[in-house]
């Protein structure tokens, strides 16, 4: 890199495979990856739900001592 530029990588040529490999991602990848999250969707939403309705008992305080103790 000199003066902030890259010299011995052509800058353009790179952006414009990264921009092909992304439209082949979006193209060749993306819908199928979507209908897997959609199938799975409901039950990650039940093990959310469950998990953040359960009250955990750690059997302790938080060791923390409060702001005006410090």
């Amino acid at each position: 890199m000199r003066d902030r530029t890259l010299t011995l990588v052509d800058e353009a040529s790179l952006k414009e495979q990264v921009r092909e490999a992304a439209e082949r991602f979006r193209r060749d990848h993306w819908p199928a990856m979507q209908e897997g999250a959609a199938r799975v969707a409901p039950y990650i939403r039940q093990m959310h739900d469950r998990a953040t309705a359960m009250e955990i008992d750690f059997g302790h305080e938080p060791r923390v001592r409060p702001v005006s103790e410090r």
